[in-house]
């Protein structure tokens, strides 16, 4: 009876002790934990997606661009990115440029366009010098490439042209066609070129001659710093450098590259340095903007040197040589000592005492050869209505010109800047190019006889050892050839092996017949050949 009644008046628990009692029985802990960890795991993995994958998966590409505005005067205001009228027009074009690419096959995946400077152009009208950033997903990579987003832009101003002109119309805006210029950018490029960096200077040279130190103190080590420089309007830059102290590298930590605009674009290299300079050099724009990148990193890094604005050159000159031919002056390449810009032009005009006489042109590192299917990468030059194409080699070259009254053309047609070039100008008798005494070299130097097949390099193209064949090369264990250039062009020719002593070989006898003469050409020697 008293248990009954016991039982009666126990209280059972209430809902939420019944329910932690239930969540207690083990069968029932391990699905709650189980839940808990997949929520867990579904709730990490959507924040590595937002923050992590996705931002690897949709990457941004930089592009950095520049056009020239036409019909349109600039103003000193357009200098300063503070004032009204260069925030008005930088909104303006940069409302242009993105309706174009906003109206292409492109529109999904491109980002803004940032209007990085305004400057004045030789040329006339406003200089643009843009950014533009694409977000774009690794699959649709190639979709931006930097043809093709170059291929867009120009595109657009070609539909709107109008009467042959280069010049068409975006929205009302004159854009030369001829000045569109768009390459690839790292976006190291564009975070230290943006808004609010510390590391970007502008300096401008108002006066034509007046110099403009600039100087780079080891405080800056350690950064990327950008420095652009502008003179005043119809004027080039000259850039001096006289002192670079940074550790030799490849380029990848400490470098200076000088752009022949106001961003780091590619195609407007002008100048790399990678080593320490000690020797004072200077190089000189193609117009009048020019940017300096400098990368250096920690350490005591330094930079001495000047800018100044110059004029243009225009390289003629009339010139009338000595009868002698040892009375000589100089020609220099344009704007010499300094480098050749990629943009450039001189032409001499010689005239010589009468027609017997030509002009010989010497040159200390620099060749002259007819121009072939290639491009001139090292200097265009026209003799005469003749193409030729210079390049830069280690000896001495004359060069002689068989008129008494040749024009010599020359342009600057490297894509960076180049070495400068001078040579010294002479008469020659057409007739005879060497004195008696001398033999012509295949480089065009004159060589005293004695010093032929004497063993050394006279010529500097060992054109004066060539078909040399003593009595004592008859005895050589390999050849009776003494030059191996022309022996392997013999093997090549006759297909003929020399053994030792020569016994009876082809080229035995070749060397036997060129002694006898002194000297032989090719055709004779070949056809000397087939009649053995």
């Amino acid at each position: 009876m008293l248990r009954r009644m016991y039982r009666k008046t126990r209280r059972k628990p209430k809902g939420l002790q019944r329910l932690w009692i239930r969540l207690l029985n083990i069968p029932h802990l391990a699905i709650i934990i189980a839940g808990v960890v997949f929520v867990v795991v579904v709730v990490m993995w959507s924040l590595l997606w937002v923050f992590i994958f996705r931002r690897e998966s949709n990457s941004g590409v930089y592009f950095a661009g520049m056009f020239r505005v036409a019909d349109v005067e600039f103003i000193p205001e357009y200098r300063q990115a503070e004032s009204h009228e260069f925030v008005s027009m930088a909104n303006n074009i940069q409302h242009v440029v993105s309706n174009v690419y906003k109206m292409s096959s492109v529109a999904r995946l491109y980002k803004q366009a940032v209007i990085s400077d305004l400057s004045n152009n030789n040329k006339g009208g406003v200089l643009v010098h843009f950014w533009m950033v694409f977000v774009v997903p690794q699959l649709k990579s190639p979709a931006v490439c930097e043809e093709c987003v170059g291929a867009i832009f120009r595109d657009s101003v070609h539909t709107s042209m109008k009467n042959r002109s280069s010049v068409g119309y975006l929205l009302g805006l004159p854009v030369d066609i001829d000045s569109i210029l768009i390459n690839a950018v790292q976006r190291s490029d564009y975070s230290s070129n943006g808004a609010g960096s510390q590391c970007v200077d502008k300096l401008y040279a108002n006066l034509p001659g007046s110099s403009v130190p600039l100087n780079v103190f080891p405080s800056w080590g350690g950064v990327t710093c950008h420095v652009k420089l502008t003179a005043v309007p119809g004027s080039l830059i000259r850039l001096t450098v006289s002192v670079f102290h940074i550790e030799p590298s490849d380029c990848v930590n400490d470098a200076l590259t000088v752009y022949d605009a106001l961003l780091p674009m590619r195609g407007r290299i002008l100048h790399r340095m990678c080593e320490p300079v000690s020797s004072s050099f200077s190089l000189v724009s193609t117009s009048n903007v020019m940017l300096l990148s400098f990368r250096m990193t920690n350490g005591n890094k330094s930079f001495r040197g000047h800018f100044e604005a110059i004029a243009g050159e225009i390289c003629m000159s009339h010139i009338e040589t000595q009868l002698k031919p040892e009375t000589s002056g100089q020609i220099y390449s344009p704007f010499y000592p300094s480098l050749l810009p990629p943009q450039c032009a001189c032409t001499w005009k010689f005239k010589t005492p009468n027609r017997d006489l030509g002009v010989a042109l010497h040159f200390e590192n620099y060749v002259l050869k007819p121009k072939n299917m290639k491009a001139c990468d090292q200097g265009w030059w026209k003799i005469n209505d003749i193409i030729f194409c210079g390049s830069y080699v280690g000896h001495q070259t004359t060069f002689r010109v068989a008129d008494h009254r040749p024009e010599v053309e020359f342009r600057c047609s490297s894509r960076n800047s180049a070495q400068p070039f001078q040579a010294s100008y002479s008469s020659y008798n057409i007739s005879q190019p060497c004195p008696e005494s001398h033999f012509l070299c295949s480089t065009g130097l004159c060589v005293e006889k004695s010093r032929r097949c004497d063993g050394l390099d006279d010529c500097q193209d060992e054109s004066d050892e060539v078909f040399c064949c003593k009595s004592s090369h008859l005895l050589h264990k390999t050849a009776c050839l003494g030059s191996r250039a022309l022996k392997n062009k013999m093997l090549h020719i006759f297909k003929a092996r020399p053994t030792k002593n020569c016994a009876g070989k082809v080229l035995c006898i070749l060397c036997l017949y060129a002694m006898e003469r002194k000297t032989a050409s090719m055709e004779e020697m070949r056809s000397t050949a087939l009649m053995v």
